[in-house]
């Protein structure tokens, strides 16, 4: 597999057009969100001023989604576990099949006790 080729303009671009929509959903429900315009702003300034900033931005923010992706899955797994699979298993528990998975010997047995004397000319021809 080829490695992604890296562009740090875009990257920036991205960002800042993130900041500005979180900005502008901010002027739709009345919240003065401004720090979002201001780092829309000081980001782009930054990236255009020096390529050495643009590739610093673009380390931080795949540095920030590394360290989102250790953690966010982690959350979502808990919440999936403790909000459907936990709730189920209780339930299945109190009202289910003592034995579900049939894991108990039934009370008949299959098993036929046989009295036969073995000699040695019953192990030449086993088949």
């Amino acid at each position: 597999m080829s490695k992604l080729k890296s562009d740090p303009f875009k990257t920036v671009l991205v960002i800042v057009a993130g900041f500005i929509i979180i900005y502008a959903i901010s002027i739709y429900y009345a919240n003065d969100w401004s720090w979002a315009l201001y780092i829309a702003i000081i980001v782009s300034i930054l990236s255009i001023a020096s390529k050495k900033m643009a590739l610093l931005i673009e380390k931080a923010w795949f540095l920030l989604a590394k360290l989102l992706s250790k953690i966010i899955p982690n959350i979502i797994l808990g919440l999936v576990f403790y909000l459907f699979l936990f709730p189920i298993s209780l339930l299945s528990k109190l009202f289910g099949n003592k034995d579900s998975m049939s894991l108990k010997n039934p009370t008949g047995s299959v098993f036929k006790e046989r009295k036969y004397q073995f000699t040695p000319e019953s192990f030449k021809n086993p088949w």
